[in-house]
């Protein structure tokens, strides 16, 4: 059986990045925040199917 995320929930990648937020079948959907491998907010907003859909993002090339 695999192991699928769904509702509230943190994932930390490989990287060592991580999202706080919301999942919809093991994808990131909903409202949710985005850290760098620091620690350091890199976006806050929503999410559908994977993808940002608006928010604000702070770091390189970002905008806050």
């Amino acid at each position: 059986m695999d192991f699928m995320m769904h509702g509230y929930g943190v994932e930390v990648f490989g990287n060592g990045e991580k999202y706080e937020g919301e999942f919809k079948t093991h994808k990131l959907h909903g409202m949710g925040k985005f850290y760098d491998a620091d620690g350091h907010l890199v976006y806050e907003g929503r999410y559908e199917d994977g993808e940002r859909v608006d928010g604000s993002e702070d770091g390189e090339g970002g905008q806050k």
